[in-house]
């Protein structure tokens, strides 16, 4: 009898051990969980941060094309009636 409750002392050490690591466990996944959604987050900032800034650059760089273009074709025009 007194060996059965030390057997039964040790399992229900051993289940409390199990049971603290397993909330520790948890509590470390729900961080892992937060931080995941955190990058996400960040990551969803970048992007749209990033297509605005390529959307302006865009914007930009054909914006040139159309001042570049318009004063080389006025120029030619320009020749081509001298002509």
């Amino acid at each position: 009898m007194d060996n059965l409750e030390k057997r039964i002392d040790s399992i229900e050490k051993i289940i409390q051990k199990m049971g603290i690591e397993i909330e520790a466990i948890r509590a470390d996944v729900r961080l892992i969980a937060e931080g995941h959604v955190m990058l996400n987050e960040k990551f969803t900032r970048f992007e749209s941060e990033y297509i605005r800034h390529a959307a302006e650059m865009r914007h930009d760089v054909l914006n040139l094309y159309r001042i570049t273009y318009g004063e080389l074709e006025r120029r030619v025009k320009a020749l081509e009636t001298v002509k």
